[in-house]
């Protein structure tokens, strides 16, 4: 008796919904609401989608000792958490001894000749990056900096604040120096480049 009741009001229902849908006016009203929904939902995917969410990590930041004129590298691991990508076109790195511009210059940072018995068998060299750099969505990129003139500036134990221009807003971040390497360590984050 329950069951019948059930498919009874079920049955009901169904036929005041059709009744409902029987005139134009109704239909036409339910199409609308039913664009009007799908429209804020791609309208809020659209901004999901194309929000600009930027990750900074310090992965190292080496010093060279004894080498005139040379200047520390910064290793910068960007990631891009958004779907679109993005152009870092400038970064600047400030902290208590002054600020400057980083990745304005490809620089030749190491170099290890290899020799056997007295004689060369090959030479690895490393580079720093030049910017501007792509980063596509739900990607990063890790690179190696340094600044535009050879001033160090980077102390240990303190705060840096590190400045991304990018194509679509500027991106500040904090980020704390535990340690400075030594420039040789620099074969050991990327491979070399013949």
């Amino acid at each position: 008796m329950i069951a019948l009741k059930g498919s009874d009001h079920m049955r009901n229902y169904v036929s005041k919904a059709l009744e409902w849908f029987s005139t134009r006016d109704n239909v036409t009203y339910a199409i609308a609401i039913a664009a009007f929904v799908m429209s804020v939902y791609n309208f809020v995917v659209n901004i999901i989608q194309h929000r600009q969410h930027i990750e900074v990590e310090l992965s190292g930041i080496f010093r060279p000792t004894n080498v005139k004129g040379a200047s520390d590298v910064v290793n910068l691991k960007i990631l891009n958490c958004s779907y679109s990508p993005v152009i870092i076109s400038r970064i600047t790195i400030s902290s208590s001894l002054g600020n400057g511009d980083y990745g304005s210059y490809r620089r030749k940072l190491l170099q290890i000749d290899l020799n056997a018995k007295g004689s060369s068998v090959s030479c690895e060299q490393w580079f720093s990056d030049r910017l501007p750099v792509r980063i596509d969505g739900k990607s990063f990129a890790d690179i190696l900096i340094v600044p535009s003139d050879s001033t160090i500036r980077i102390p240990t134990g303190e705060k840096l604040t590190v400045k991304l221009y990018s194509s679509k807003k500027l991106i500040t971040k904090k980020i704390t120096v535990t340690s400075i390497s030594a420039y040789k360590l620099l074969s050991q984050c990327r491979a070399p480049e013949n």
